[in-house]
């Protein structure tokens, strides 16, 4: 960067999700030009399709728990700087049934790992989450339930909209709707935009928060970024008086609140269906679901489903976020990462302070050139 730092500076990202914009608010508010690209609307992918859970639960290392968790404190910091209402970090509920299963693996030893970190976990028997949490329900072989404190969810669409409603009438950030099919220029540095619309943008850099579509992105400067995608299906109720505050982990399913009396459910079964599946309502699938969302919370029982959402999720090769400039040319700048909700906040400012520093400590370990 210039010794005016990112005062000026022609950015433009692609991809409206949770960190593209995260990231467009930020640069921005540095004095960044920006603009942001997108090929449907802000947080039509994966972002506006999560089950947007804000945790660091299992995610080992440390170094890369503690940035989790940094992220999860940022997320207040943010709503607080936006005057927004999407936040909820009410914690978690985990348990097991009697053979150990649960929706994350290894609970017991996970929990101990996390509590040797400083984590604040307490266990509770069901008698006394009941009295909490009155929604849920517990088989006879469940004798302790632990609430992970640093948790939560949020509302990704109304996240999202605060960022980019702020970064546009504040600090005059623009928003396309386009599709970007080629960068070029000269003695291998970026400085053009081309779109599909036939337009082409003159930049001093690009910022690729593109989630899944972030290695196709890498291959027209002939980049190679390892991601795999993944697909899944959540189901959301119709509204009912289920009385839900907080993330539920039980055995082999996953629930929180959807605003409006809605609950969002998720489970093995249905996360793991492939791109093509087809899943509605009446899948065997989603019956299965809906059943054991009934034993996990009775007061669903005859609340159908309203709703599927189909989720594509983006998972580096190694299953750590990549943050960095590309390898091969000046001028592309990557910000991809399977926890994309709950990294947002804290890559947000990660990467002002990466451009205008030179470098982030924090962001080291995850640079693209690791995987050369």
């Amino acid at each position: 960067m210039s010794d005016r730092g990112l005062a000026g500076t022609a950015i433009a990202v692609i991809g409206a999700g949770a960190v593209g914009c995260a990231l467009a608010y930020r640069l921005s508010q540095a004095g960044a030009r920006v603009t942001v690209i997108e090929t449907a609307y802000p947080g039509a992918g994966t972002s506006g399709n999560s089950f947007a859970w804000l945790n660091a639960f299992g995610k080992e290392p440390r170094d890369y728990w503690r940035l989790n968790l940094r992220s999860i404190r940022e997320h207040q910091d943010l709503q607080d700087e936006l005057n927004g209402s999407w936040l909820v970090r009410s914690g978690a509920w985990h348990w097991a049934d009697a053979d150990g299963a649960n929706y994350t693996p290894n609970l017991p030893a996970t929990v101990r790992q996390l509590l040797a970190w400083g984590s604040r976990i307490d266990a509770y028997s069901p008698a006394e989450v009941k009295a909490i949490e009155p929604a849920l329900a517990f088989g006879p072989d469940v004798s302790e339930v632990f609430l992970v404190h640093n948790e939560g969810w949020l509302q990704a669409a109304l996240m999202i909209q605060a960022l980019l409603t702020r970064a546009k009438e504040q600090y005059g950030a623009e928003v396309l709707r386009d599709e970007v099919i080629g960068l070029d220029g000269p003695n291998g540095v970026v400085d053009t935009v081309h779109l599909a619309s036939g337009a082409r943008l003159g930049v001093d850099m690009v910022v690729v928060a593109a989630g899944p579509r972030t290695a196709d992105i890498a291959t027209l400067v002939g980049s190679h970024i390892p991601l795999e995608l993944s697909y899944g299906f959540f189901a959301v109720t119709a509204p009912a008086p289920t009385p839900l505050r907080r993330v539920a982990v039980g055995p082999r399913l996953i629930a929180r609140p959807d605003g409006g009396g809605r609950v969002l459910l998720g489970s093995e079964e249905v996360l793991s269906l492939g791109r093509g599946a087809s899943v509605t309502a009446d899948s065997p699938e989603i019956v299965r679901l809906a059943a054991q969302a009934q034993n996990m919370m009775p007061d669903l029982a005859g609340v159908p489903v309203e709703a599927m959402r189909k989720g594509e999720r983006v998972v580096p090769a190694d299953g750590y976020p990549i943050v960095g400039w590309d390898t091969r040319l000046d001028g592309v700048y990557y910000a991809v990462t399977h926890s994309g909700i709950t990294l947002s906040a804290a890559l947000g400012n990660l990467v002002v302070e990466d451009l205008l520093s030179g470098g982030s400590d924090v962001l080291a370990q995850y640079r693209p050139s690791r995987f050369n």
